[in-house]
This record gives structure tokens, sequence and C-alpha cells, in this order.
């Protein structure tokens, strides 16, 4: 197929979403990505604001009985909670927290050394809306909701085409940017597979345009001024051929003989499961992000039975699929997951059965080659200072993303630092982190 044909087939709706927003990549600094070539980042973003006291539970008694009193209807009781594993460098917040039952896989992931979770932690920006958290943690500000993503920041004009990916409809607001190349996709073929007219019925002329600048008498664009809008749709169009291109051309070295965990059928499962497929392939996949909705536990939560307990299960299924397709295919090793959500939920249920929103939460983070593994991080973790009504964040969400970029994507402090998590115009510091990746 020509790439004039190719272009108008994928049409002008992958087009507006992903490339017209993207300025030329050779126009962009280096920024320090890519010191290393081979790891992967998955970012799992429950949306609705997972209760993470459903999730993990104090044991010790004084926390167990502050817990129990405002939990009266949802409570787990001492004996369904799941102990977790001492670690070998005989931290003792592990003892001091049980697991709900029914994530079986993320707790045997974390007993054996597979996992580190963090309690109490979240965004330091103390609003209790859903969308104007979600906006502030994924543009990775601490006060403000900025005009780009966070990972985009931190990866800039080095991230190449498929470097970033969003499993869905639309690119993550992590992932947004000027000059990003970030994608969207449900599934590796259904982007790279030829659309049709009917994605740009209503554009048709828009479209045909912008087919005819990305195929001028060069094919190179450089019929038009550098800089001018002609010249940046048109690069805009060659950049979104590359990426589709790249993908239809590597569809065959997906190895499906090795994906063959079981992801159920949720639409975490088969987001998660379209993602490994992504990244066995040799398209160079860096950064993922993958929705999980339904946290928004206001009424009848259901912690043990219910509708908490069921979404518990699909996420365990989930992870514990991913780790064993990345397994087979020699990718654990080289891959963190990070699961998190924009907040945690109130101490105390409320009167209908269920949770609000609230503040501190929890991070999961998994991985094949963890820095010592086995750990609860929970400082200062205590029920009994509240804010407010919730638990207290104690651990910025940014110090545990940033370490990952950092020391797994092998992205530059200064970059980090001065970009991806810039502080209301000020340098965000990366000192104290957790010593989670190797």
């Amino acid at each position: 197929m020509k790439r004039r044909e190719f272009i108008k087939q994928v049409g002008f709706g992958i087009l507006g979403k992903a490339a017209l927003a993207s300025a030329p990549a050779l126009l962009l600094p280096n920024n320090g990505f890519g010191a290393t070539n081979n790891k992967l980042f998955i970012k799992v973003f429950l949306r609705g604001g997972m209760d993470s006291l459903s999730l993990l539970a104090p044991k010790t008694a004084a926390q167990y009985n502050l817990y129990s009193a405002d939990r009266p209807g949802i409570k787990m009781t001492q004996s369904q909670l799941k102990g977790l594993a001492h670690d070998p460098a005989g931290h003792n917040n592990n003892t001091k927290f049980g697991m709900h039952p029914s994530a079986v896989n993320m707790r045997a992931l974390f007993n054996n050394g597979h996992a580190v979770f963090f309690h109490g932690a979240g965004s330091t920006n103390i609003t209790r809306s859903h969308f104007t958290q979600m906006d502030i943690i994924e543009g990775g500000d601490s006060r403000v909701i900025k005009p780009s993503g966070y990972i985009f920041d931190a990866l800039g004009g080095s991230a190449g085409n498929l470097h970033m990916v969003s499993m869905g409809g639309k690119v993550a607001a992590s992932m947004r940017g000027i000059g990003s190349k970030a994608m969207a996709m449900a599934s590796p073929e259904s982007f790279s597979r030829v659309q049709g007219s009917s994605a740009f019925t209503s554009s048709t002329n828009k479209a045909d345009r912008i087919v005819g600048m990305s195929t001028d008498k060069d094919g190179d664009c450089s019929a038009y001024g550098s800089g001018s809008m002609s010249d940046i749709f048109c690069k805009s169009a060659l950049q979104t051929t590359t990426a589709l291109n790249s993908v239809n051309n590597n569809i065959s070295t997906i190895q499906n003989s090795k994906i063959t965990g079981d992801y159920g059928a949720s639409s975490l499962g088969r987001s998660m499961k379209q993602a490994i497929r992504l990244a066995s392939s040799n398209v160079n996949v860096k950064t993922v992000n993958v929705d999980f909705g339904g946290w928004d536990t206001h009424n009848n939560e259901g912690v043990i039975g219910g509708a908490f307990d069921n979404q518990v299960k699909t996420l365990d299924k989930v992870i514990r699929a991913a780790k064993d397709d990345l397994v087979r295919l020699g990718m654990w090793n080289n891959t963190v997951i990070m699961v998190m959500s924009e907040f945690g939920r109130t101490i105390a249920q409320n009167g209908t059965g269920g949770t609000d929103h609230g503040r501190g939460g929890a991070i999961l983070v998994f991985g094949g080659n963890l820095n010592n593994p086995k750990r609860v991080i929970a400082p200062d973790w205590d029920l009994a200072r509240k804010d407010i009504r919730d638990v207290r964040v104690t651990v910025d969400y940014r110090k545990v993303a940033g370490e990952i970029l950092r020391d797994h994507l092998g992205v530059a402090a200064n970059r980090i630092e001065n970009q991806a998590f810039k502080n209301n115009g000020n340098r965000f510091s990366l000192t104290g982190l957790y010593n989670v990746i190797k």
C-alpha cells in the first residue's frame, strides 16, 4: 500500500487524537531518556478512589480497634485479614497490616519478593474532586493542573513513536503535551488495521488536505516553511504513519504462543492483555497506561462478597496473568507495574454502607527485580492522627513514580525534578526516595 492510501484509509480520526497536537520531533531537544533500552513501565490507574483500608487494613490491636470502630458494617475481621511475610531487612510494618482475602496473587507476589506496598500514599493536593485530583496527579504538580503530563515531561522529545501508549480510546493525561507522540489503542491489530474512510467521513476535506501535505512532491514536507501550520500538520501525519507502520510491520513478532495468562473478561483484563502483547513485539514500548474504573464506593461497598470484593478479584487476576506472561516472555525482571488511584477513602464508613472521597491511599509496585522487596512502606502511619477524617498522605506519589522514571527507565534526575514534577513553578526534589528500584 502506498503511503497516501495508507494515511487516507487510516483516517483523520487517529491523526486528530494523536498527531495534530504534535510538533516535529526534530525540533525538540534530547532530554537524557533512553539510558536503558529494554525496560517497561506499566501504570495501572484505579479510577474512582480505591479504598486502601479495605485492601490493606491494620492488624495490630490498637490500630485495628480504631479501624473496627469506624467501620462496624464494612470491616474485615482479624481472621479474614491475610498476613504478609517478613522482609529480610527486618522492617516491622509487614506485621502491622493484613491484606484482603481475595488479593491472593498480589499477596503471593509480595511474599515471594516481587512487590513493595505503600500506605498513606497519594497527592499532596487536598482536593477530593475525582477529576481535579486525577488531572493534578497526571500532570505531576502539587497545586495546579499542568497542560502536559508527567510521563511526557519526563521523556520529552527523546520519546519516540510507541514509547508512550495508552490502552483504550484516548491518550492518558500523563502522556499528553505539545510534541507528544503518545498513542492510544485498544489492541495492536485494531491500531494498525486499515480502518476505511468511515473514520473521517465528517472531516473528509480536512483529512484530504493532511494527506496532501504528507505526500508533497519530495515526501518529506520540504514544500512547507519550517514551523508553519502546514509544516506541523505534514510532519505530524508522517510521524503517525511511521508509528502505524512500525506496529504493522512488527505485528507478526508478537509472541501469541507465550501470551496464555488468564486475564478474564473484564475491561482491565482485555487492556492488560493487549498491553503485554504489544510489549512483546519489537516496537520498543517503554510506558503503558491502563485504566480500571469502578472504585467509587459511596454505597454498599461490599468489602467481602460484594462490589469491592469483585474489583479486588479482577485486579488480582490481571496482575497474576500479566506477571505469568512477562515471565514466559523473559520480560518480568525488566518490568515495573505501578498500581495507584487518585485518592483513598474516608476512614469511617458513611450511612449507606460505603465510604466517601478521602486522602491517603495505597500504591502497589510489582516487578521481578525490585530492590529490598517485601516491604510495606507507611511512614508515621496512625489512624489516631487523621487528616480531618482521612488517612494522612505521608508518601508523595511523585517520589514513587520519580524513582521508577529515574532508576528503571533511566530518565535524567534533572529532567524529573525540573520538568516532570516541577512544584508550582519550583524544582521538585528527588531526595528521600524509597530505594525500591535497582
